[in-house]
Order: C-alpha cells, then sequence, then structure tokens
C-alpha cells in the first residue's frame, strides 16, 4: 500500500500528469488525490486508448468486467 501511496501522491503533484483512480477497496464518495475518481475498469478499447499508462498494485481477484 505504501507504493501506491507514494506513486499516487508522487503523479497528483506532478501537473503535467492526469491521475485517475479506480481504488477497489474503497467506499464510495471517499476522497482520493486524483483528477477522476473511476467506478469501473474501462469496459472497452476505446475507452484504454485515453490512458498512456495503467498501473495496478495488489488488485482484488475478481473480473474487471462481467464475462459475456
Amino acid at each position: 500500500m505504501r507504493e501506491y501511496h507514494f506513486l499516487r501522491n508522487q503523479l497528483y503533484r506532478d501537473h503535467s500528469t492526469t491521475v485517475d483512480v479506480l481504488l477497489q477497496s474503497g467506499k464510495s464518495g471517499m476522497s482520493q488525490e486524483a483528477q477522476k475518481i473511476l467506478d469501473d475498469f474501462p469496459a472497452t478499447r476505446e475507452e484504454m486508448y485515453d490512458y498512456d499508462c495503467v498501473v495496478a498494485f495488489d488488485p482484488i481477484g475478481r473480473p474487471l468486467v462481467p464475462h459475456r
């Protein structure tokens, strides 16, 4: 968890970087240092194209999207 906090804070303080956060264990309305709090992982390739980098720290072992 310390690695997550360190990276999140460093990126958030860098004004040339946009930080969106999806915290799987977070509660709705929980405060996070981010420009945007995500409710779900991007579901399509087109949504993923908005990101240059995705970092996952100790993700919860459940599917990000339901099987279709």
